[in-house]
């Protein structure tokens, strides 16, 4: 698979950063887990009259801890991507003074421009931003569906369910999302063909006065671009919310059960404190 090969031949190098940055994404999302039940244990200490300073200057001191772990996670994922990007450009452009005639024969210059610039960027964010987020959802999903599991099964259930429907609805527009960036990266390659063509031949364009009849093709071209990243947008827009908006549910439904559970005595005020600090956490 072209990116199973990818990862073996350039990111495969940096195996140990990528490892070391996965350490420091695991311990951070232990520690995010870890913040919400102390939140609830300081109002629980609050409730029956007691000192909660200690829960307070522990929750500080791993708030500090985040930022400094997540810091070094994103320098030890991130900068790997870097160096990916540099080798896929260099290896590209090797390659590209290797081939012979026939190969560009075939091509537009302003799809190779593009893929050589544009194309690698994606990759760079698919070996840094991308690798880091697929570790870091995995991790999180798992740490805080322990620990609301550890509050209360009730809650959790009642609340996953109109996430686990947002993700459904979510998951459906990201197949039409990813056509339209396909497309997009076509058509940018269409108006680096235009622009590329246009400088290469000023002189007959100015010689016949053409400069108005190539504007108006750079126009439609560029209003084309337009239309599909504003129905990326759009998409998008409408989309992704949703997934916040059944975590809004949620946070209702965990009131709505978890308020008996805790007049009846089988939950406190800070087990509910702390699932719904959880709760954005998952989200």
């Amino acid at each position: 698979h072209p990116i199973l090969r990818l990862f073996k031949t350039y990111a495969w190098p940096y195996r140990s950063r990528y490892a070391m940055g996965a350490i420091c994404l695991g311990v951070t999302n232990l520690l995010m887990v870890t913040i919400p039940l102390e939140i609830g244990r300081s109002i629980d200490l609050m409730a029956v009259g007691k000192d909660p300073s200690s829960a307070i200057w522990s929750i500080m001191a791993m708030g500090i801890a985040v930022i400094i772990i997540r810091t070094l996670s994103r320098v030890l994922i991130f900068n790997p991507g870097r160096d990916v990007e540099y080798a896929l450009r260099r290896d590209l452009f090797g390659t590209l003074l290797r081939h012979q005639q026939s190969f560009y024969a075939n091509r537009s210059t302003g799809d190779i421009v593009n893929r050589a610039s544009n194309d690698i960027a994606f990759v760079r964010a698919l070996v840094g931003f991308g690798l880091m987020q697929s570790c870091n959802v995995t991790v999180a999903l798992s740490l805080t569906g322990w620990r609301m599991l550890g509050i209360s099964w009730k809650l959790t259930l009642a609340s996953i369910l109109p996430i686990i429907l947002g993700l459904v609805v979510t998951r459906l527009v990201i197949p039409q999302i990813i056509t339209l960036h396909r497309k997009s990266q076509a058509q940018l390659g269409e108006i680096s063909e235009h622009v590329l063509q246009s400088f290469q031949g000023i002189a007959t364009i100015q010689g016949f006065c053409a400069e108005g009849a190539f504007e108006s093709r750079f126009e439609e071209r560029n209003q084309a671009l337009f239309a599909t990243r504003m129905r990326i947008a759009l998409i998008s827009s409408v989309a992704f919310p949703i997934l916040y908006f059944a975590g809004s549910i949620g946070v209702g439904l965990v009131l709505m059960v978890g308020g008996p559970m805790a007049i009846e005595g089988n939950l406190s005020v800070g087990d509910i404190a702390a699932f719904t600090t959880l709760l954005g956490v998952l989200l």
